[in-house]
């Protein structure tokens, strides 16, 4: 897998000096301090299936996490300096808990096996966007805030926060293992 585990830091992020009425806000309304643009990626064409007896399976997948630097933001009007480690951990969050949902792709995509390489990759294709939609409703905010912001706040709520972040690296300790499947 490329692209995680990724260190973000704040020069990953564009600044946004003056936001304008209705940018850089919460699905609720609120002021956000930042955020981050992430996207899970399978290249089909560039992962080889295998013959392994009467079935192929794949021998390497390419996923990748991507991180669209253009769209990674932060307002540092709203970010004081004794905040600035503490919400940079928040965003953090949302880029581990992603690269554990495309751990968790390129787990479920090596243990597919078919009868042929096309009926592989037929098998890949809504196993590929379940596992993405299931990381965008833990990570990524689209229609409604996504479930770690909910939790959390946007890291604005300290204990729900040290929660996530126990439970993200209880995760992260057992990735690599066969068969890993994300825990709450």
């Amino acid at each position: 897998m490329q692209g995680w585990p990724r260190t973000l830091t704040w020069n990953d992020f564009q600044p946004i000096p003056n936001p304008g009425p209705g940018q850089m806000l919460a699905r609720n309304g609120q002021p956000i301090v930042a955020r981050v643009a992430l996207s899970i990626m399978f290249y089909e064409n560039s992962s080889f299936p295998v013959e392994e007896g009467n079935a192929f399976k794949y021998s390497f997948v390419d996923v990748r996490l991507v991180l669209n630097r253009a769209a990674t933001q932060f307002v540092p009007s709203r970010l004081p300096d004794r905040d600035r480690a503490y919400y940079l951990r928040h965003e953090q969050g949302h880029v581990d808990l992603m690269g554990l949902f495309a751990r968790e792709l390129e787990a479920k995509l090596l243990a597919l096996s078919a009868p042929s390489r096309v009926a592989l990759n037929a098998l890949a294709r809504p196993l590929v966007d379940q596992t993405v939609e299931s990381a965008r409703m833990y990570a990524i905010n689209s229609s409604v805030d996504c479930l770690y912001d909910q939790e959390t706040n946007h890291g604005m709520n300290r204990s729900r926060q040290a929660h996530w972040n126990a439970v993200i690296q209880r995760n992260i300790a057992r990735c690599r293992r066969p068969g890993f499947i994300f825990q709450t």
